[in-house]
């Protein structure tokens, strides 16, 4: 059973630092867990082939333990 999750990516808080902060990512899923990454961890995470892009969303299969599908939403 798929297990859908939504994502919302939050920009970092302001800094002196002249890098930015990884951008902050929350995931809520439909059985009420909930967890957060930066987005570098997620994109590693596509990288590496857990993850595969399909059209709106990302298809997980680790992390969470289930097949998720993540609709991006951007933070302002």
């Amino acid at each position: 059973m798929t297990t859908w999750a939504f994502v919302t990516i939050q920009p970092s808080a302001p800094t002196t630092n002249p890098d930015p902060l990884p951008v902050e990512v929350i995931i809520c899923t439909t059985d009420g867990s909930i967890f957060s990454t930066s987005w570098d961890r997620v994109g590693v995470a596509v990288a590496s082939g857990v993850a595969v892009s399909t059209g709106n969303g990302v298809d997980v299969a680790s992390g969470l333990g289930v097949g998720v599908k993540i609709g991006v939403t951007v933070g302002v």
